[in-house]
């Protein structure tokens, strides 16, 4: 879990922000680093889009993906590479350590148990480099 990078706590910028998940995503990857839960592995800012919707999380290669927008943290989960299981997203824990409201709701299970041939684009950009990979309909 990640610690507060500040002695505040930030439960009021997760509770009123109009932050969108891709500034969640942001701050995680940049958070991982600075406390260096990556253990060296690479930290990747992951968008799925479909017609109708889109999601951006961070993902750090051999750990999982963390999903700052709605705290969930998946362990040995891969977003870009598959749906997720039932088991995955109900075992799912919290991202932050001094924020513990998980929002696995209808709208965010959508996301996450998603149909392959309705995504149109794809995009991993290695967090604090220039390396971008993508696809697109």
């Amino acid at each position: 879990m990640i610690n507060p990078p500040y002695k505040k706590t930030y439960d009021d910028l997760f509770k009123i922000s109009d932050l969108d998940c891709v500034d969640y995503s942001a701050l995680v990857a940049s958070w991982v680093l600075e406390q260096r839960l990556n253990n060296g592995s690479p930290v990747y800012i992951v968008s799925l889009n479909t017609k109708t919707w889109g999601h951006t999380v961070c993902e750090i290669k051999g750990v999982g993906t963390l999903d700052g927008k709605n705290n969930l943290f998946i362990p040995n989960y891969f977003y870009h590479k598959q749906p997720i299981t039932e088991d995955q997203f109900n075992n799912a824990k919290p991202v932050f350590n001094w924020y513990n409201i998980q929002k696995k709701s209808t709208k965010s299970r959508k996301w996450y148990f998603y149909n392959r041939d309705e995504i149109t684009y794809t995009s991993l950009q290695l967090f604090g480099d220039y390396t971008c990979f993508s696809t697109m309909e």
